[in-house]
């Protein structure tokens, strides 16, 4: 559990790392938009609004993708070093190779098959650090592979994904962030199972990985922004949730929209740390919203193509579901999975009463 430093009001003290000068302000950021290609301004513009042009979409014929999946194997084959992805091939080729696997690192990367390869190889390799080599080499990632530490974050809902699509049908993540509970491993670890259950979505995993993901993060107190006590912190978590977007997890950035509560010096100085503390192409990506005024908040979300009706209620927008519900229900099914049962109703009610007390607490 991270400690926090709290005034008498409840709230966190303001940081000292706010303070310190950045590496990238909000005017460093429109030089870089006027220095960028005019093609290049205008393709992130079409991510971030959700549109498309003709050409954009790649069109998945099966010998692009019989070629690729090719090519992408061949440049596997010279990496090196790369001792997770060889155990992982190892213990379960069938995940390994199956080309559905392999075609969402294709698609995160446009078909670029070099990248594909690179990223596939550094996947492993990362899942290894969060997860342990215990957990890293199960084929997904579900509530089972989470550390008990985990749980809080879990239920607390840090990230969820939205049971709901954009109008450009691209999965919506909402990010809700309160201190004090989780340490930034566990926070990365819920990053992966909620990012893998969109990805491997049964249903609508492919769609996801063809259109992309925009994220949507929390409005609130000042705590809910400043999750860390130390910059290191903050900037590990930063640079985890950027190195595993830009080059690790099979999905596209299209779109990041930040809440902030109001305009003040003390934000205007946290979203420039914020900029300074993630990559390049999530910076591009990144849209801020002043949360003060509700209705504008949404209004402007819209234009993004992002409906009232998928945004949450906690930024207030019109969906709500009962979260909690449907993180227990998650939990039931991935017990079955381990146990291997055929149905949840194999599973006895004793375990379902833990699972619920557990969720209650």
């Amino acid at each position: 559990m991270v400690e926090r430093t709290v005034n008498h009001q409840g709230l966190p003290q303001l940081h000292s790392w706010l303070w310190e000068k950045p590496q990238i302000t909000f005017d460093d950021l429109k030089l870089e938009y006027d220095a960028m290609p005019v093609e290049e301004r205008q393709r992130i513009l079409r991510e971030k609004y959700g549109l498309q042009l003709q050409g954009d979409e790649i069109v998945e014929t099966p010998q692009l993708i019989a070629d690729s999946l090719a090519s992408m194997d061949s440049y596997i084959d010279d990496i090196e070093p790369k001792e997770a992805y060889e155990t992982a091939l190892f213990i379960n080729p069938g995940h390994v190779l199956d080309p559905d696997f392999k075609l969402a690192f294709l698609r995160a990367d446009s078909f670029d098959v070099h990248n594909a390869a690179q990223r596939m190889v550094a996947y492993w390799e990362r899942k290894v650090e969060l997860f342990g080599a215990e957990r890293a080499f199960i084929p997904s990632v579900s509530t089972m592979d989470l550390l008990v530490q985990d749980y809080p974050a879990l239920i607390q809902g840090g990230a969820r994904w939205i049971p709901r699509r954009d109008e450009a049908g691209r999965a919506i993540i909402f990010r809700y962030m309160k201190y004090g509970v989780n340490s930034v491993d566990s926070m990365m670890r819920l990053n992966w199972f909620v990012l893998h259950s969109a990805i491997f979505d049964r249903e609508f995993g492919e769609e996801f990985q063809k259109n992309g993901f925009v994220f949507l993060a929390g409005n609130g107190l000042v705590d809910r922004l400043l999750p860390f006590d130390s910059i290191v912190d903050m900037r590990k978590y930063l640079a985890g949730v950027s190195n595993d977007a830009e080059n690790i997890l099979p999905f596209k950035t299209k779109s990041m929209h930040v809440f902030f509560p109001s305009r003040n010096v003390i934000m205007g100085k946290l979203l420039e740390q914020l900029l300074s503390n993630v990559c390049r192409k999530i910076r591009l990506r990144l849209v801020f919203h002043d949360g003060s005024n509700t209705e504008n908040a949404i209004r402007s979300l819209e234009n993004y193509r992002i409906p009232r009706d998928s945004i949450p209620v906690e930024l207030g927008g019109d969906l709500s579901f009962n979260y909690k519900q449907k993180i227990y229900e998650q939990v039931i099914h991935d017990v079955c999975t381990v146990m291997g049962r055929v149905s949840v109703d194999h599973l006895s009610t004793a375990i379902k009463e833990l699972l619920f007390h557990l969720m209650e607490t």
